[in-house]
């Protein structure tokens, strides 16, 4: 029932589902195996909770698909050579960023309780709410988790999904950002060979990217870190 679930949802953005469904392999080991400690949640909580994380997913992804098509929509009505976000255009186009940025750590973080009981040991089971903590956990135990290597890869590059989405200290990532303190950072700059400005996304004075690429790194990461935590949960039907 949940497994369909999730592939309905997903039926109603681009996301690619066409190998593999997001959500999938861990509602089968929730169903089939469940939580290894006695003092995990009932699994139908548990198939909930990934349910709702998958559609954070799908929000996400429809997110960075409406973002660009609201940019573009800004962009032709605009003068090329020095456009400014103003009016209702402006607003769809932030709309859709700061959402699509929110999106994709709510998705990870409400998933975070579910891989927190469903990881095998030597993870230590308990209750996880937020994707920080579960990753600097699995930091710990990594040679276990040879899955999740370029998850750790991305948290340390400058342009990686991780620390746009999870930083290292309160208050410096991008979300937490958004949350708490300022707007949605896009700019209009020249790219070479070109006499327009195109949208950019300058998170500091050395990391900035084109609109385009920002969405796609986050949205394509967090998508595989998201399978490869999957991948780290046990099919198998025998409780340890």
């Amino acid at each position: 029932m949940y497994v369909d679930l999730v592939k309905y949802i997903y039926e109603s953005t681009s996301l690619p589902i066409q190998n593999r469904v997001p959500g999938e392999r861990v509602l089968y080991a929730i169903s089939h195996r469940g939580p290894r400690v006695l003092s995990a949640p009932p699994p139908d909580l548990l198939s909930v909770k990934l349910v709702r994380s998958c559609r954070k997913l799908a929000l996400m992804w429809h997110a960075a698909d409406q973002a660009l098509l609201a940019e573009a929509a800004f962009y032709s009505n605009s003068v090329q050579e020095a456009p400014a976000l103003t009016g209702p255009d402006a607003m769809a186009v932030y709309y859709h960023l700061e959402s699509f940025v929110l999106f994709s750590r709510s998705a990870l973080d409400i998933a975070s309780y579910v891989f927190g009981w469903m990881l095998p040991a030597p993870f230590p089971n308990d209750r996880y709410d937020s994707f920080h903590r579960l990753l600097n956990t699995l930091a710990r135990h990594k040679e276990a988790f040879p899955e999740i290597t370029p998850i750790l890869a991305s948290r340390d590059n400058p342009k990686g999904w991780v620390p746009i989405l999870v930083g290292e200290e309160r208050g410096r990532c991008l979300r937490d950002k958004l949350a708490h303190q300022t707007e949605f950072p896009i700019d209009y700059e020249d790219l070479p060979f070109t006499e327009k400005r195109h949208a950019v996304v300058r998170l500091s004075d050395q990391v900035c990217f084109a609109l385009p690429e920002f969405l796609n790194v986050v949205r394509d990461g967090v998508l595989d870190g998201f399978h490869r935590l999957e991948e780290s949960v046990p099919r198998g039907s025998v409780h340890t």
